[in-house]
Formats: structure tokens, C-alpha cells, sequence
């Protein structure tokens, strides 16, 4: 199951920064026609970093640690991004946009750690 990290990291990884990308477009007011991609581009990077997870803690040698941060960052990634709208919509809802920013980076971060943590993992081939 470990041949699958570098799909899903660079899914994390690459999908991530992009959607952070979509997620400043957005903020500028200028693009809201890329929401949808922007929210599409996030499930599908929270999932695979929710898979990640999974194939680490498969893997019998995981920091059960960094799987539930994973875990609990992408899900608060994902329910944040889908009710930020209706959280202090007035002014000061751009401190939920800096959270969901913050959480978009923690995600790509957990995912990078786990995937540094299997390739360490890894035996050496001779």
C-alpha cells in the first residue's frame, strides 16, 4: 500500500497550494466563479490526505499522533470551508478566512510530515 504516498502526497501537496492559490482569489472578491473548484480541489485534497493517513497506519510503524492530526485537521478543514459563509458574515469574518487559511496550510504540512515519516519508514533496497 506504500507505493500510493507519492500520488497522495502530491495530491496533498500540489492539489493543496493550488487550492490555497483558489482560496486568495477568492478572498480578493474578484473570482467567485472558482468557488466551486476551489471547494471541489479542497474535499479531494482532505481525502487524500485523509488516505494518506490511513496507508501510514497501515503501515504498522505510524505515529498515531500525526494520523489523528490528520484526521482531525482535515475534518476541521472541511467542515470550517463548508460553513464559513454563514460564520460572521459581517465584518469580522475574515478571521474565519485566516483559520481556514491556516488549516489549508496545516493540512499540507501534516501530509508532508506523514509522507516524510513512510519514506523514512521504508526499508533500504540494496
Amino acid at each position: 500500500m506504500a507505493q500510493f504516498r507519492p500520488a497522495l502526497s502530491g495530491i496533498v501537496r500540489y492539489g493543496g497550494v493550488l487550492t490555497l492559490v483558489l482560496g486568495i482569489f477568492l478572498w480578493t472578491g474578484n473570482f467567485d466563479a472558482l468557488k466551486s473548484y476551489h471547494m471541489l480541489l479542497g474535499i479531494i485534497v482532505v481525502l487524500a490526505l485523509w488516505l494518506l493517513a490511513g496507508v501510514y497506519a497501515a503501515s504498522g510503524k505510524a505515529n498515531i499522533g500525526m494520523v489523528s492530526a490528520a484526521i482531525v485537521l482535515g475534518l476541521a478543514q472541511a467542515l470550517l470551508g463548508m460553513s464559513q459563509e454563514s460564520i460572521l458574515p459581517a465584518t469580522g469574518h475574515w478571521i474565519i478566512q485566516v483559520v481556514h487559511l491556516l488549516l489549508g496550510l496545516g493540512v499540507i504540512g501534516i501530509g508532508e510530515s506523514i509522507s516524510m515519516a513512510m519514506k523514512k519508514a521504508r526499508p533500504a533496497v540494496n
